[in-house]
């Protein structure tokens, strides 16, 4: 007896069977037999065009979502996929488009406002975007992924609460998504509250002991509780799950930075800098470490860098002005303080640079003015009257320096150091007895070094002397 063929319609609901088992092979077999049969059914092209994607024949994948939609103008779904083929090969206006049809023939599909939602994301429409995720959920409120969506968008828009409550719903509809719990613990530490956001991590990474991220974001979280070693295991960790992601490199190095490991923070800047050679914030880091190793040439190549990437942050033109003077290189080093306080006039750390780069070009009168600038800007920075006292004893003016320290040690009293350069000062000025209680003070507070000790030698052999003439 002979076999029974099916029809175009039994073949696709067979190939739509396959689909969802994963039996992909079997799947385009039978859409294909049903293209065969009905050579306008815009559902198996829709279907095998979906298949074609997936495998990365995106030419034949376009091509059979445009005759789905020659054959069927009204059918939404196949404008809704090639919108996302369109918008895979950055043809972002194209995606828009088509999605703007798959609404209109269809406004009740959350997925399409979902997804225009994203559409409008990528292309910065941040708050159309919000309003497409708002109509999505209307439509449907039990998919994770609208909720999800919407908080990083809210957290992008800084509205941290509102993006909290959205991971919060996400965790209430899939408690076992990894996922959202390493989310809402980034919210957990925009809010201050890092105990919360570790038990989020632990609970993401108990879920999936496999997701990178939240090694990475728990390992920061260490590092500033002072939990060095458990930092360094989860940089690692997350590395090793993931050694194509820049971020974890560079916090590693800027933890291996505060260890002393230089070699070690240096290597793992290099890698984070080849993997993401466009991110400006690795070569300003990299660049850091090298001013402190010495390595002034390397610093100002990386601060070079970092400003063809970002060529209007203030902070990296300063940073380079210093490097720049360490070489000697007062005209760039001026030029660079110049372009940081252009960039930046509020910045008291600017005219304060620049102010000790005029003192070393004799420039007193300028270099007053701009380090009475950083103080009228910061006045209760304490480094910055330190700047003045220096530039005042150049000028002789000891009592004007004096007043400066003194002003210096009211605001914070730790600078142990300053109680010797009010010795030179008070020496200076004749005040042997003030002197005297300057450096007591000073070995008070720095008991172990010898110099204080030397100088309070000094100055009651001095005090002595004088008495005795």
């Amino acid at each position: 007896m002979k076999k029974q063929q099916l029809s175009a319609a039994e073949y696709f609901e067979r190939g739509e069977q396959y689909y969802d088992k994963g039996n992909y092979d079997k799947a385009l077999a039978d859409f294909n037999r049903a293209l065969e049969i009905d050579p306008d059914d815009a559902y198996s092209y829709n279907m095998r065009a979906i298949i074609k994607k997936d495998r990365g024949d995106l030419e034949d994948a376009m091509a059979d979502y445009n005759r789905a939609i020659a054959s069927d103008p009204e059918y939404s779904s196949p404008y809704n996929n090639r919108s996302l083929l369109k918008d895979l090969q950055g043809n972002y206006v194209g995606a828009l488009e088509d999605i703007e049809i798959a609404i209109k023939l269809d406004p009740t599909d959350s997925c399409y406002f979902n997804q225009r939602g994203l559409m409008k994301n990528e292309l910065g429409d941040k708050h159309g975007a919000l309003k497409d995720y708002n109509k999505a959920i209307k439509l449907d409120g039990t998919v994770v992924d609208y909720y999800h969506n919407r908080g990083l968008l809210r957290f992008d828009l800084e509205d941290f609460e509102g993006a909290y409550a959205d991971f919060n719903r996400g965790i209430e509809l899939a408690p076992d998504d990894e996922e959202e719990y390493f989310e809402r613990a980034l919210v957990e530490i925009k809010f201050g509250r890092p105990d919360k956001a570790m038990v989020d991590l632990n609970k993401s990474i108990k879920l999936n002991p496999e997701f990178p991220l939240s090694y990475n974001s728990r390992a920061i979280l260490k590092q500033e509780a002072g939990d060095l070693k458990g930092a360094m295991t989860d940089y690692n960790k997350s590395i090793k799950l993931d050694p194509s992601r820049s971020i974890p490199y560079a916090n590693r190095a800027r933890l291996k930075t505060e260890l002393k490991n230089f070699n070690g923070a240096m290597a793992d800047f290099d890698r984070a800098i080849e993997l993401e050679p466009d991110e400006s914030s690795y070569y300003d880091n990299r660049a850091d470490l090298k001013y402190d190793l010495g390595d002034y040439t390397g610093a100002i190549e990386d601060y070079g860098k970092c400003l063809e990437l970002k060529p209007d942050d203030p902070d990296v033109y300063s940073q380079r002005g210093n490097a720049r003077k360490k070489l000697g290189d007062f005209i760039g080093s001026m030029a660079d303080y110049n372009r940081a306080m252009k960039l930046n006039p509020q910045d008291p750390m600017f005219p304060a640079n620049r102010g000790l780069l005029k003192i070393e070009l004799k420039n007193h009168k300028g270099a007053a003015k701009d380090i009475d600038r950083a103080i009228a800007l910061e006045p209760e920075n304490p480094i910055y009257y330190d700047d003045r006292a220096y530039l005042k004893n150049e000028l002789r003016d000891y009592a004007g320096a004096l007043a400066d320290y003194n002003k210096m040690l009211k605001l914070d009293s730790k600078y142990s150091a300053v109680h010797l350069q009010k010795v030179q000062l008070h020496e200076k000025l004749g005040n042997l007895e003030e002197a005297l209680k300057c450096v007591t003070k000073y070995c008070a507070m720095e008991p172990d070094d010898p110099e204080g000790k030397k100088q309070k030698k000094r100055l009651q052999q001095k005090i002595r002397r004088r008495k005795s003439e």
